[in-house]
């Protein structure tokens, strides 16, 4: 349906030929919106890492190095 509304007796009509109640299928504006809602709170952030400070040097932090090499290499990280 490409996103576009379908008007309410062609709606029906599909429900009654799919042996569906309409009532119970239809969602309301609020449900719409509360939806949208939830999908912008779940949508992954990404970083820019050209952002991040340079430190080369890690003294005494071998396992933390070894952790965050494994992390990079594993995740999809957004360069």
């Amino acid at each position: 349906m490409q996103g576009k509304p379908v008007k309410p007796p062609y709606f029906k009509a599909f429900c009654q030929v799919l042996q569906l109640n309409w009532e119970e299928v239809v969602e309301t504006e609020d449900e719409v919106e509360s939806a949208k809602n939830k999908d912008e709170s779940l949508s992954i952030s990404k970083y820019d890492w050209n952002a991040a400070p340079d430190i080369p040097i890690f003294s005494e932090r071998s396992k933390e190095l070894h952790t965050l090499k494994q992390w990079l290499t594993t995740i999809n990280v957004a360069w």
